[in-house]
């Protein structure tokens, strides 16, 4: 049988070398695998991460002006996330994540996209979509969240969304200026008093 000689004057069979090389090689496999899946989504809400969400835009975006086709974007921002937080604990903070993803989701199709986007803020990507049909999926996930009711210890806890829209301009050259427009709508939203959608 083959050995292998180590420094000490042992020896282990080459077999069992080969197994525990295998044996590493199949760990480290699979925690790449965890790693790019950490990379393209959010671990707390299972939706796209900001990173995935950005290079996804680009390639719809690229698309969209090759084939004269709408796309718009949504920031969705839960009004006085921080409150939740400091006023309830970061676990019904979490919770209320989950509920605004899977509000959502429920608003949008299979081919659109939806991210965390920051701490309480999610962006959603909506392609070959007017700015039109845009407020209306926006209304809806307005809407949807407003009936969302987070039982706790010191009562229920419910909260509001406002949400930017943009839509993609002939020009437009990288996802920035689209997220831009968006974010500039958001913090319009936010300024008129929040719980409400804005288009760019």
């Amino acid at each position: 049988m083959w050995t292998v000689l180590l420094a000490l004057g042992m020896t282990i069979p080459l077999s069992v070398v080969a197994w525990r090389s295998l044996r590493l090689l199949r760990v480290l496999a699979e925690r790449g695998v965890q790693v790019r899946e950490l990379a393209i989504s959010d671990g707390l809400t299972g939706v796209s991460s900001r990173q995935h969400f950005v290079r996804t835009l680009a390639g719809e975006l690229a698309r969209s002006e090759r084939r004269w086709s709408p796309l718009a974007v949504l920031l969705l921002d839960i009004d006085f996330f921080r409150r939740i937080n400091d006023g309830y604990g970061h676990a019904v903070g979490d919770q209320a994540l989950v509920a605004v993803a899977q509000a959502a989701k429920r608003a949008l199709r299979q081919c659109d996209l939806l991210a965390r986007f920051d701490s309480g803020q999610f962006a959603v990507l909506l392609p070959d979509t007017e700015i039109i049909e845009a407020l209306l999926v926006a209304e809806r996930i307005r809407a949807q969240t407003g009936e969302i009711a987070i039982p706790t210890e010191n009562g229920i806890v419910r909260f509001s969304i406002s949400v930017g829209a943009s839509a993609a301009l002939t020009g437009d050259r990288s996802p920035d200026e689209l997220l831009k427009r968006a974010a500039q709508a958001l913090h319009a939203a936010a300024a008129a008093g929040h719980d409400r959608v804005v288009a760019a």
